[in-house]
């Protein structure tokens, strides 16, 4: 669909890429700016945090293109999403107040969604249906939300209880972001296995089987483990798992996972990376019962 974009341009002959004499691209396209510099700290982060070079681990150039338009979901010029497709990046606009355009390109959290896809794609490709495909969608908020509070410098990131754990804050319905991390049930999402018999298969059925529903369990679990600490006062107590250390676990998963895997596909390959990456044994079982405890509060439990 996001073809339409290239046809629209070609029939008003619009340029397909932007250029400017004076290199203040900033004046040419805002969205443009906007995609290249978040795109860019996506790349810091994956570069930095888990030593991946770009989105195939092969440092390929990433094509982004903005202002894109599909007719068949909504009428143009909005179209308030972005698309990993064709190994291109590809971003539409939402309409924000008093009628004016912003492109997606400028929320983080959705390139860093976007892009993980990517990552996703070129490392165990995860099937878009069903558990697989919520897994698929729930990797991308993790990445999202981590890589966008960690720009936000050392005293937000080092303390989760500090951060944004809403995911495309105010591109959902009526204001509302599309996910919450933190509350899945602000958005109406389940939040607990024993949740998913709540929802009508046939509504689902658009959605690949709830891939964007069911992610909702997993990333909760997340959100668990992103905020387990040593003791019970707060924020004056360690993290169990630095946000970094929680990002390379999961890292490290996606790069093990069957394709086809499931919830608790998952919890298994995540407890066998943290034996792997933690061998002392005190601090490994530690960090065993944290993750243990994280997934088990969302009903998800050991094999």
């Amino acid at each position: 669909q996001v073809r339409d974009v290239i046809q629209a341009c070609k029939a008003k002959k619009l340029p397909i890429r932007v250029g400017d004499t004076t290199a203040n691209f900033a004046s040419a396209s805002t969205p443009g700016v906007s995609a290249h510099l978040n795109a860019s700290r996506v790349f810091q982060f994956y570069n930095d945090v888990l030593t991946r070079r770009g989105v195939d681990d092969q440092g390929t150039y990433l094509d982004n293109m903005v202002n894109c338009i599909s007719p068949e979901d909504e009428d143009p010029p909005q179209w308030g999403n972005a698309v990993w497709w064709k190994k291109k990046m590809w971003y539409g606009q939402a309409v924000k107040k008093k009628g004016t355009l912003r492109s997606v390109a400028a929320s983080l959290d959705i390139i860093g969604h976007e892009l993980t896809h990517g990552v996703t794609e070129s490392t165990c490709n995860l099937v878009y249906r069903d558990e697989s495909g919520a897994l698929n969608e729930s990797f991308s908020d993790i990445f999202g939300v981590i890589i966008a509070n960690r720009v936000k410098g050392p005293a937000i990131y080092d303390n989760p209880d500090k951060w944004e754990w809403q995911v495309g804050v105010d591109l959902g319905e009526k204001g509302k972001p599309l996910r919450s991390m933190k509350s899945p049930k602000i958005t109406g999402d389940p939040e607990h296995v024993n949740q998913m018999k709540d929802f009508d298969p046939a509504d689902l059925e658009e959605d690949f089987g709830g891939v964007h529903t069911f992610s909702n369990i997993h990333n909760k679990a997340a959100y668990n483990l992103l905020t387990t600490r040593t003791g019970t006062r707060g924020s004056k107590t360690p993290l169990i798992f630095t946000p970094d250390e929680v990002a390379q676990i999961y890292y490290f998963t996606l790069q093990r996972l069957d394709r086809l895997a499931n919830f608790e596909d998952v919890l298994e390959t995540i407890l066998d990376v943290v034996k792997t990456v933690y061998p002392v044994p005190k601090d490994q079982a530690t960090k065993l019962g944290a993750v243990t405890a994280a997934y088990a509060a969302v009903g998800i439990p050991r094999k």
